[in-house]
């Protein structure tokens, strides 16, 4: 298992995650990602116009950026 860290990118602002959650090994990060971005954009009550430039980092615990994956506009 292997701890990665899902933070929210709103252009040049950050909202990091700072507990993380460990995975087992060969998990999908992107998918985790991406179920995160969608739950996300569901839960919002922001107009879609704000997220273009949202996106969620996937980083490991040295703060390596593994990933980063848009928040969709709908």
């Amino acid at each position: 298992m292997a701890r990665y860290f899902f933070s929210i990118r709103y252009g040049d602002r950050s909202l990091p995650d700072s507990e993380g959650v460990e995975l087992d090994d060969g998990v999908d990060l992107r998918q985790c990602a991406l179920y995160l971005a969608a739950r996300l954009r569901a839960g919002s009550p922001l107009p879609a116009s704000r997220f273009p430039s949202c996106t969620i980092e996937v980083s490991d615990p040295q703060g390596e950026l593994l990933l980063r994956v848009p928040v969709p506009a709908s």
